[in-house]
């Protein structure tokens, strides 16, 4: 190439981006928002920080609380997990097995309170559908039929999701069946079996349905009539 096309050749334009461009339009932005931009940046880390703080916080309280529970083991030591961790899962245990422990020495209206109370403090912890169980089956324990009934109903009503659901259908019916109520207890089986099919209760249950269905449906045999009396006339 000679010397005079080398000063008349074209530039070639280049796809890359100007460099300087973009470092001025950063400097733009950054003088007239650069406030903004800290404080956002700030604010970014300090979530991140209070997140992270609270994360080991819960779970060393967490700790504490399965710790405290584990050693329990007196109704006094129950009441304290209670009292000291009853934002935690374990609280429902204690509250469980306090009732248990007043339960076997014989203060079964303690043990109703603390069950009661757990349900009422607590109606969406886990073990909420197992104190209105346990509540039940006391009731049916003392001879309040009607309670238990009830108690028992409110288990599939308001815990249907839980697995203490269908088992408080099965122990309703097997209370009317020991009061001899056989209707009532095909009645209740027959709802066991049409919502919780597939449950490990109703597939115990379901024998009873059948024998019930047979019993109920079976004529009940009347001695026939005496023979009229023979006319005088005759």
């Amino acid at each position: 190439m000679t010397s005079r096309n080398r000063e008349t050749a074209v530039p070639v334009v280049s796809d890359e981006p100007v460099l300087e461009y973009e470092i001025g339009a950063f400097e733009l932005l950054w003088a007239k928002h650069r406030g903004a931009i800290v404080a956002a940046v700030a604010g970014a880390l300090l979530i991140a920080i209070g997140v992270f703080a609270y994360f080991i916080i819960s779970n060393a309280n967490r700790r504490t609380a399965e710790a405290a529970f584990s050693s329990a083991e007196t109704a006094r030591e129950y009441r304290d997990v209670i009292a000291k961790h009853g934002g935690f899962v374990v609280a429902g245990e204690a509250y469980l097995l306090l009732a248990e422990k007043l339960r076997s020495d014989g203060k079964m209206e303690e043990a109703d309170a603390a069950l009661e109370e757990f349900v009422e403090k607590k109606p969406e912890h886990p073990f909420a559908p197992l104190a209105l169980l346990a509540l039940a089956n006391n009731a049916a324990a003392a001879g309040d039929f009607d309670a238990a009934y009830s108690r028992y109903q409110s288990v599939a009503d308001r815990y249907s999701k839980s697995f203490a659901a269908p088992v408080a259908l099965g122990n309703k019916a097997e209370l009317y069946l020991a009061n001899g109520k056989r209707e009532e207890a095909l009645t209740t089986l027959q709802v066991q079996q049409r919502i919780f099919p597939k449950a490990i209760a109703t597939e115990i249950m379901a024998p009873q349905i059948e024998t019930l269905e047979t019993l109920i449906g079976k004529p009940v045999e009347t001695p026939a009539p005496p023979a009229p009396a023979p006319s005088p006339n005759s």
